[in-house]
This record gives C-alpha cells, structure tokens and sequence, in this order.
C-alpha cells in the first residue's frame, strides 16, 4: 500500500500544471482550494505566479478573437489570486459575457480597491448569471458595511441560509457588521461587544489562517490595546497571499507605536504597490519616512547634545506604581525629556493621575535635576488670548450639546484616534481645549494628523483647536 500511495503521490500534477491545463476544471471549489494553496505556502504561490506567466505568454501569441473566454476568465482570476489586480481588471475586461466568473471577481478585485459601488453592481450580475447566492449576498454585505451601510450589510446576511451559513466568510462578516452597529447604532438594531467577539471568535475557530478571521481578531484586540496580540496577528495575515491592503495599513501604524519607521515604511510601500492611488498609504508613508530620517517620530522634542543623555532616560528604568505608569503610557511619555515638556496641570488633568503620582514623578525629575514644564511650549500669555475666557466663551455659545460630543463624531483614521486616546482626549470639549502644539507632542502624531483633526473640527462643527 505504501509503494502505491507514494506512486500516486508522486504523479499528482502541479500547481502549475493544473491551472496552465487547458482542459482542467476552474470552477468555484478549484479555485477556492488553489487560494487555500497559496495563502499558506510560498511555493505555491511562486507556481501560481509562474502558471499565470505562462497563460499571459500563450495569450499573446493568439488575436482577441482567437482568445478563448474561459482561458481569459481563467487568467483574470489567477491575476488577482496573486494580487496583480490592474493586469486582472484588464484580463476580465477583455471577454465580460454571460459567464458567472468574470463579472464575480471583476467584483472581488473592485473590492480590494474600495471601488465599492461597482463591487456591488458586478456582485449582481455574477448572481443573475448563476454565481452561488450566498457568496455573492456575502460580497454585497462587505461592500455596503465599507460603504458604511450596516444596515443594507445586515439585510444581506439574513438574507443567507444553508452552508453558507456555516462558513468562515459569513461568520467575520457578521462580526464586522456587528461592530459597526455597536460603533454607529441604529433603531432597532441593539449590538454588544460579546455578540462581535462571539462572531470573530467562531471565524477564527473555523480557519485560524483565514484573511477576515485573523483581521476581525486582530482589530478587536488592537481597539482593547492588546497591541502584542493584534501585532502577531497582522504579521501573519500580511505573509498570506494575495496581500491584504487593511493588515498592512494598521501593521504600519503598530510598527510606528514603537517607532519602528523602516518596518513601517515597508508596510505602506507594499500597500502602494499593489494600490498606487491608496489615499491612507500615502498619507501615512510620508510621515513614517520623516520619522525615519530624522530617527525620531514627527513633533517629538530635540535637544542639545549635553542634556541630551539626560532626556532620553526611559522612564520605564524607575519605580513607578502601576497607576502612574499606565497615566504616562496613556499620554505617550516614554522619556525624561517627554516628560518635561509637560505642566503638573496636564499631569493631573489625565485620567487616573493624582496627588500621590504627581508626588512620584517630581521625586524622580528631582533627583535627575529636572523639573515638569522645563520642555519647550508655549505660555497661555503668548497666545495672545485669555485661555479661560475663551474656555467660557466657547462653552456659552456651543452649550454642552457639542461639546459633550465623543471625538468619534469626528470620524477620523486610526493613528489620529490613536493619539487622542494617548492623551485621554474623550469629547470635542476636550479637544478644543487643547493646543496643536499639546497634540503634536504626543507619540507619533505627525502633521497629518494635525491637519486632519483641524479640518474635522472646522467642517463639522466650526470650531478650532486652543490658541488658533
């Protein structure tokens, strides 16, 4: 038995070869296992990557008209299983007919490039042309949840039955859906945490390297401030294929975190080259290479080469009670020079932050020589404006209806969230509050997001930072 067990082994054909085959079948399930394949192992990928080499080459020597539509399909598809989605668009262009394929993955691959409205167009139409309902009901539910649709995204799931229903794509759907609910409730619609967690947890359970199930973890825990745990996850979903741009983007923001900019550069680069036009990519690898070439995040302090070694002492190196140490990580303070450049006003305006932790970081700047507000900043006199008249000022004309606003009502990206959270900045009131000169200080807060943050501010509510 074993002899002819390894014989048959031996004469399965290749990746390569199944799909350079004219004759073999590419149907839904093939070409399920052949994502499979190549998510999990490199040198399927590189067969795969070889095999559409092959079929692109064979296509060329022959005209349009003597190009056969399921070869074409079959190379469109192919395209995108290895992430080469411009090549893909233009492969399924080539021969859009009545085959349920094509108009299914020219929907997959509008996707993965946010192009969501004509992801649900074509999800339609690969229905109407006998794709399986509930992958394409599936499809539609992501676009409209990206299109920030919960609700349409729901009404697709119900819409679901029989194995679908059992699948790892249904069930990340349905934890992503819940979590924008939970996010952006809506009547008749009540969502808890435990239900989003119960989701994601069955995805993960169901396939551990399924792209959805490790995303939905991985961002769960991030949001939670399990960094090392959403770390791990985003590392091993970016090394599945075809690359997943969301993994990347936020992998880029945790390696900043920790000022790691090269890693994070590479994150952003990666995004931009399988989608050049990435508004997020290129905003955020402008301020990951500044960082990196100045070896120190944007906005964070510089100081002279003989207070230097002074300054730069992590504060992490004295005892510190856990609670004064959690207020400083809050507020992104990792050195002695991060710490001066903040007042004992900021120190006990932060969540959690008392007397007694005020008590244990002067004696530990005392005994450095140093003393909190010594860093750079503005005086409230120099800003040529009363602080607190202006605090009055804005409280009397906006009532407490703004002002008591979540920052979420600003709807800004994840590094500018990031940051706020740093500095315990919880309502509008909060925010306006507080100067740009306060928010740049913070960890990894570039000019970006300054920008990004004024400009929310301004269009939503008429309202500017402190001291503009």
């Amino acid at each position: 038995m074993e002899i002819i067990k390894s014989s048959l082994s031996a004469a399965e054909p290749s990746l390569k070869d199944r799909v350079v085959n004219p004759g073999a079948t590419f149907g839904p399930s093939n070409i399920k296992q052949l994502s499979q394949e190549i998510s999990r192992d490199p040198v399927k990928f590189s067969e795969l990557q070889e095999a559409v080499a092959e079929l692109s080459a064979k296509q060329a020597e022959q005209s349009p008209e003597e190009r056969s539509p399921s070869e074409t399909v079959k190379l469109g598809v192919c395209e995108y299983l290895v992430g080469d989605y411009d090549a893909a668009v233009q492969t399924l262009a080539e021969k859009n007919d009545g085959d349920a394929l094509n108009p299914f993955y020219r929907a997959k691959i509008a996707l993965r490039l946010g192009r969501n409205e004509d992801a649900i167009a074509c999800f339609n139409k690969a229905e109407k042309a006998g794709y399986p309902k509930g992958d394409c009901a599936l499809g539609r539910a992501e676009a409209y949840r990206a299109l920030g649709k919960s609700i349409e995204s729901v009404n697709e799931l119900d819409s679901i039955s029989g194995e679908t229903e059992q699948t790892v794509e249904y069930f990340y759907q349905r934890g992503a859906t819940t979590a924008d609910l939970i996010t952006n409730p809506d009547d008749g619609y009540t969502k808890t945490p435990e239900e989003m967690i119960n989701w994601y947890e069955r995805a993960y359970e169901t396939d551990r390297n399924n792209p959805g199930a490790l995303f939905g973890m991985a961002l769960e825990n991030e949001r939670r401030g399990n960094d090392d745990e959403a770390l791990a996850l985003y590392q091993r979903l970016v090394c599945l294929n075809p690359t997943y741009v969301g993994a990347l983007i936020n992998l880029g923001l945790l390696y900043e975190d920790r000022e790691n900019y090269e890693e994070a550069v590479n994150c952003y680069k990666r995004v931009l080259d399988t989608d050049p036009t990435n508004v997020k990519a290129q905003m955020y690898i402008k301020d990951a290479e500044a960082s990196l070439n100045r070896g120190r995040s944007t906005g964070r302090q510089r100081y002279t080469s003989a207070a230097k070694s002074i300054y730069d002492k992590q504060v992490s190196d004295y005892e510190l009670s856990a609670r004064a140490r959690k207020a400083l990580q809050t507020m992104g303070i990792e050195t002695l020079g991060d710490l001066c450049s903040h007042t004992e006003k900021e120190l006990l305006a932060t969540k959690n932050f008392g007397d007694s932790s005020l008590d244990e970081i002067k004696r530990i700047l005392d005994d450095a020589g140093l003393r909190l507000g010594t860093g750079p900043q503005h005086d409230e006199a120099d800003l040529g404006f009363d602080a607190d008249a202006a605090e009055a000022g804005a409280d009397s004309l906006l009532g407490d209806s703004v002002l008591s606003k979540s920052v979420d009502e600003l709807n800004l990206t994840v590094r500018a969230k990031k940051c706020l959270s740093r500095k315990d900045i919880r309502t509008i009131g909060e925010l306006v509050r507080t100067t740009a000169e306060d928010l740049m200080s913070s960890k990894n807060f570039g000019v970006t997001s300054l920008n990004e943050i004024k400009k929310k501010l301004n269009d939503l509510f008429g309202l500017k930072l402190k001291g503009e």
